[in-house]
């Protein structure tokens, strides 16, 4: 079985324009980012095996809320390599989050900025 590490690295958005509404209703943006040194692990092993009649995605984290299947964009891109190179196999996506973010720092966020706009 072949294996990959990639460090998926945090990014902070420094400024954020939005320029106006494109055509299919998304937002045109201009971003200024800045890579940390904080990263998330994935892990991708595969195994190819053409006597399957459809490969197998297996994804799987650290996390409990976040979703395992199709609605994962790792899944997502799992499945579009898979069809792009006309491959059948097994691929494991282990995805280890570093930094867990939790809803309480987003209550405390919430909480200091309800008291600076008084």
């Amino acid at each position: 079985m072949n294996e990959i590490m990639i460090k998926s690295y945090a990014k902070i958005n420094l400024s954020l324009d939005v320029l106006g509404v494109l055509s299919n209703g998304y937002h045109q943006v201009e971003m200024v980012m800045q890579q940390l040194e904080l990263h998330d692990r994935v892990t991708v092993k595969w195994k190819e095996d053409r006597t399957l009649v459809s490969s197998q995605i297996v994804l799987s984290m650290n996390r409990d809320n976040l979703p395992l299947n199709s609605e994962n964009i790792a899944y997502r891109a799992a499945e579009m390599m898979l069809d792009q190179l006309h491959r059948k196999g097994k691929v494991e996506i282990n995805i280890e989050k570093i930094f867990l973010w939790r809803q309480d720092w987003l209550e405390e966020a919430e909480t200091v900025l309800q008291y600076s706009m008084h």
